[in-house]
């Protein structure tokens, strides 16, 4: 067990902190308030990639249908004591790290949410893909919440070598059941995870399964918390993760 623990509750009785996504607009958790970043317009070239493939200009009139608004839990935050088996930051049975409790029973069909460890990968760490490098596959992974990056990922893997068919194609610890995280998911591994230093996530940005439109999707950037779009064929790093009960 974890000396430093983190629990994310849900459902509105028990949340911690409110992260509104408007716009494009996102805001992190941590201690102290955090740099809000307007798009994915303000990362340079290169940043979150182990190639030379270049991010993509970003353009800054995104639909605002796509956006949402949701909860997380935010970091520095007293949290309940942990219940149940697991506790944020302990391995799952994956032989991840977990970084969700579904402390409410919000969710029927699983109690955690675990990251796949460090060297998931091998030693190179975590690879740096396209989330599609093809712009005219027609793919629907548009949700959002926790719970959903199964389901995206379904979707999205059928876009061959991009980074939910990467995330999924993991199969550590005999487990088949591997995906990439939706956004919220992924705000959730920044928050309980990259923010405090656990699972060795990089410093740089990761790709989401939740699609904005046909040829952009979500990502995050692991030094701060920002979320935003970019182009699909961007080369942004992976790290699976997986529910269970």
């Amino acid at each position: 067990m974890h000396a430093q623990r983190k629990i994310m509750m849900k459902a509105g009785r028990a949340l911690v902190a409110t992260v509104l996504v408007a716009g494009i607009v996102a805001s992190c958790g941590g201690s102290g308030d955090r740099q809000r970043n307007t798009a994915f317009t303000t990362l340079p070239d290169g940043v979150g990639t182990d190639s030379t493939v270049p991010v993509e200009p970003s353009d800054t009139t995104l639909p605002s249908e796509t956006e949402t608004s949701t909860t997380v839990a935010s970091s520095g935050s007293t949290l309940p004591p942990t219940t149940g088996e697991y506790a944020v930051g302990d391995t799952g049975p994956g032989g991840g790290v977990v970084f969700f409790i579904d402390a409410e029973n919000a969710f029927p069909d699983f109690d955690y949410l675990e990251a796949a460890p460090a060297d998931w990968n091998g030693k190179d760490g975590d690879p740096s893909v396209a989330w599609c490098s093809n712009m005219t596959t027609k793919i629907s992974a548009s949700k959002n919440a926790i719970g959903a990056g199964a389901e995206n990922s379904s979707a999205a893997s059928t876009c061959a070598n991009g980074a939910a068919a990467k995330a999924s194609a993991y199969a550590g610890a005999g487990k088949s059941d591997w995906f990439l995280p939706s956004k919220d998911e992924l705000k959730l591994l920044f928050n309980n995870l990259a923010d405090n230093s656990l699972a060795g996530l990089s410093n740089g940005v990761y790709w989401s399964s939740t699609s904005s439109s046909d040829t952009r999707a979500w990502a995050e950037l692991m030094s701060d918390g920002t979320q935003g779009t970019n182009f699909r064929t961007s080369s942004f790093f992976v790290r699976p993760v997986r529910a269970f009960k």
